[in-house]
């Protein structure tokens, strides 16, 4: 052997397998979430003032919220709405718990300057910032309202739960629990997208592509429950794609491994559910997947996470979320209206889509979007489009029927979520009969994205390939090529870019060079 071939041969291994779509996603995810989580100041994120009580509470070992009285003067803080002048009472008794308040008053405070106070410029870094509140945990209890987050259960929290108890032991600071509670979200979501990109068979370059969005990684820097819902999700997906695509029996492994999937839908946001019919879609697309193992593992699945599902349902029904926000809303005559109007409601559910970004190429998230300087939604989309392309050759060698009946699956349960979501809105948020449906973010449709990417995918014919050479069959980039991988990571540098710019100049007034 020539001296100095063998470092130079692991150099060259590594240089490909950073190539490869999952390690590429982790490694830039993880970079660009870690900024976000860092720089973002504490309750920027969606809905994340109760994201971080209900974390907090659960962390605290109580699972189930209590009813509560909080003042609508220390409430407007957390929602960042005043209440109306024709709200008769001046406190609200809703569903809760009891948070430090320490912690409450950090969190409330920051948010409160963000969405009502004219100034929304923090001086940078946030952790600098001279009018900033005190940034302790007091020991002190006090009672908030968190009616629309305590119907999230407590699964959905891990992550952040498990980075905020590491960061207690070592601070005080109620700033640096909610980052490391942030980190713990970040690495959660990081891993899991990475190994659904390497389990599934098809469109990995399409999974890098939708979890690399600006949205998706602003959303899921921050405190939320989203991010353990879109981690399943995507897991769940991309299991069943390889059970589903791969021409030969699963193993014990895979099997337990996606039933487990199946059963945790049951505790992920409700609306996401249906997802679990997927598991029908194996054995009709793979032959040597109908067997009796494969039958008692899929119905033992459905049938604990439809179980799970239930419960945490029966345990949060009663919760009205719309009252914290003054609104009156009363879910039980809003289902009313819907059964008794099916049309009218269908023709709302169409004007909703209709201007609804959801492909998430020009959202970031609900307190960024109300102003952003630069919009570069073009990017996003022809990111998108360069994915969707390039997952095209994966499914050439898969027959019409396998490809009709993955679109079928994929779209029907996309409108089924879909529909659900605006459903969930318009019964918690509008109130009774209400002309649009109001209150639906493009965050909400992240979940399902790429199962609707994939329905376009295999809908569009194959080109004709000429053979491809054995020793660039393995090649990580063969699928799409060294030029067109070029072109998308440079297109998705500059969205970062954009994305930088714009947060840079909504919290902190600066310029992104500025920083620099």
């Amino acid at each position: 052997m020539v001296e100095g071939a063998e470092p130079c041969h692991r150099r060259a291994s590594a240089s490909r397998m950073f190539r490869t779509p999952q390690w590429l996603f982790l490694v830039l995810s993880v970079a660009v979430m870690l900024c976000l989580a860092i720089l973002t100041p504490v309750a920027a994120g969606p809905d994340e003032p109760t994201h971080l009580y209900r974390m907090q509470q659960i962390g605290d070992g109580q699972l189930l919220s209590e009813t509560v009285t909080e003042s609508w003067d220390s409430l407007d803080r957390t929602i960042g709405h005043a209440y109306t002048e024709d709200t008769s009472e001046k406190t609200l008794t809703d569903q809760g718990g009891y948070i430090d308040s320490g912690f409450k008053q950090y969190v409330s405070t920051n948010y409160w300057r963000l969405r009502v106070q004219g100034d929304k410029h923090f001086a940078f870094p946030f952790w600098v910032d001279e009018q900033r509140p005190e940034d302790t945990v007091s020991g002190q209890k006090q009672a908030a309202v968190f009616s629309n987050t305590v119907t999230n259960s407590p699964f959905l929290y891990m992550p952040q739960i498990i980075g905020y108890k590491i960061a207690s032991v070592a601070t005080r600071s109620v700033q640096w629990r909610v980052v490391a509670a942030r980190i713990g979200g970040v690495l959660l979501y990081c891993l899991a997208w990475s190994a659904a990109i390497a389990m599934t068979p098809v469109g990995k370059w399409l999974f890098a592509a939708v979890g690399l969005l600006p949205s998706i990684l602003v959303v899921n820097s921050c405190v939320t429950a989203d991010t353990m819902t879109i981690a399943v999700c995507v897991l769940f997906v991309a299991a069943v794609l390889r059970l589903s695509l791969c021409d030969k029996p699963a193993t014990w492994r895979e099997l337990i491994f996606t039933g487990v999937l199946g059963v945790l839908l049951g505790f992920v946001k409700m609306t996401y559910f249906p997802l679990i019919v997927l598991l029908l879609l194996v054995p009709l697309l793979n032959r040597n997947m109908r067997t009796c193992r494969v039958a008692a593992v899929w119905g033992v699945s459905m049938a604990v996470g439809a179980a799970c599902f239930l419960l945490w349902y029966a345990a949060v029904d009663s919760v009205n979320s719309g009252l914290m926000f003054a609104r009156a809303t009363d879910p039980d005559a809003q289902k009313a209206f819907v059964l008794s109007h099916p049309w009218r409601y269908c023709k709302m559910l169409l004007t909703l889509a209709a201007g609804m970004d959801v492909l998430n190429v020009n959202s970031y998230n609900a307190v960024m979007d109300q102003s952003v300087r630069w919009r570069a939604s073009w990017l996003a989309v022809l990111l998108l489009l360069i994915a969707v392309c390039t997952a095209v050759r994966d499914f050439a060698r898969y027959s019409w029927r396998k490809r009709l009946c993955l679109c079928g699956a994929c779209i029907g349960l996309f409108v089924i979520c879909s529909v659900l979501v605006a459903t969930a809105l318009y019964m918690y948020w509008d109130v009774p009969g209400n002309a649009l449906i109001s209150g639906v973010q493009a965050r909400y449709f992240l979940p399902i994205l790429v199962p609707l990417l994939l329905a376009i995918v295999a809908l569009i014919p194959p080109p004709r390939q000429p053979e491809v050479d054995e020793r660039y069959e393995s090649s990580a980039l063969a699928e799409s090529g060294v030029p067109v991988f070029t072109v998308a990571l440079i297109i998705w540098l500059v969205l970062m870019m954009v994305m930088f710019s714009n947060l840079m100049h909504f919290y902190y007034g600066l310029s992104l060079f500025m920083v620099f």
